[in-house]
């Protein structure tokens, strides 16, 4: 384990190296990056204490001279990753981009999400008292997350709604068979789904307002421009039934997908917020924007940490950092109860 996290340590040598070979006159800035230290503890104030093994990752461990070095890389490249504001695409619609991204990929680019009971289980797991319960699936796209749990005949999610900005999206998700079965009139689970197309920084479908135990928002309010985060939390929370559960993940600050887009030409619309190759864009989040977003918002944090993963590819030798943040945020009863 040690020897892992050490060579994830390495990682930003390596890719720091790589850029030096391609670059353009900006050797300076490379020379200033150090390799960063494997020692030390999470640096977050929510700590997650989990170190299991998931597949090849490892729990990686960031300490604050890899954040400052990060922090440095970007600001080094900050002129050359910024987004002209000539560029006649940087205000281009959201819900179109997306709507081309399913229209590329069809249902074939998102695996199914079938890690809800191991990651949320006081939500997803096992659940024995026979309850029914309704779900609000913020950013569904083509049903990820939401259709498997249709497989079970057990569930106890009774009402399922599914909002997605495209409306590519939500047709797809809505041709799916178990999207299909789980409407049918014979169906004698007498449990209902319903798809939603939303544009979650503008407004927010009345049906699905106040009615949920559970609402998840996984990788979604990173594709928002983060002066419409605000709005888009106070949306979300109203999802809510006073004591219900909002479940977040989302990218992290450092990701290895930021550090390659904040050295790449063109890619940078502001402060962590980049467009991607396709169209789509992202916003890459600390502990501390989501806590200032969802409080302002009206909810409590239960849980708040970073998922910090590396991967080693044993046949390229590369290091891969992966920095994810996750949350748990309940709504408070109506009578203040904690």
């Amino acid at each position: 384990m040690a020897s892992e996290l050490s060579t994830a340590a390495s990682y930003y040598v390596l890719f720091l190296n790589q850029q030096k070979k391609k670059s353009d006159g900006s050797e300076t800035c490379h020379q200033k990056q150090q390799e960063p230290s494997s020692s030390g503890n999470p640096t977050s104030k929510f700590v997650h204490s989990s170190s299991r093994e998931e597949g090849n990752w490892e729990v990686d461990i960031w300490t604050k001279e890899d954040e400052r070095e990060a922090e440095a890389l970007l600001q080094c490249h900050l002129e050359k990753s910024t987004i002209s504001t000539l560029d006649t695409h940087i205000n281009d619609d959201d819900g179109e981009a997306w709507d081309k991204f399913y229209q590329d990929n069809g249902t074939r680019f998102f695996k199914d999400r079938h890690y809800f009971e191991k990651a949320f289980p006081n939500e997803f797991g096992k659940d024995d008292t026979n309850s029914q319960k309704t779900l609000v699936e913020i950013g569904c796209g083509v049903g990820n997350a939401c259709l498997p749990l249709l497989e079970d005949d057990d569930s106890p999610w009774k009402t399922i709604h599914a909002l997605d900005i495209s409306a590519e999206g939500v047709s797809l998700m809505k041709e799916d068979p178990r999207f299909v079965a789980c409407n049918d009139s014979t169906d004698r689970t007498g449990r209902s789904i319903h798809g939603h197309v939303c544009d979650i920084s503008a407004f927010f479908p009345e049906p699905c307002i106040g009615v949920a135990d559970v609402s998840t928002l996984i990788f979604c309010l990173s594709a928002l421009d983060p002066d419409d985060m605000p709005r888009a939390a106070r949306h979300v929370a109203s999802s809510l039934k006073p004591g219900g559960i909002l479940i977040f993940r989302d990218y992290g600050r450092y990701d290895e997908a930021q550090m390659k887009l904040g050295v790449s030409r063109n890619k940078r619309i502001k402060d962590n917020y980049y467009r991607k190759h396709d169209g789509t864009k992202c916003y890459y989040f600390s502990l501390d924007d989501l806590e200032r977003l969802f409080v302002d918002a009206g909810l409590k944090v239960l849980e708040l940490y970073y998922l910090r993963r590396a991967y080693g590819n044993k046949a390229s030798g590369e290091i891969r950092r992966r920095v994810w943040v996750q949350a748990r945020l309940v709504k408070p009863p109506m009578d203040g109860t904690s």
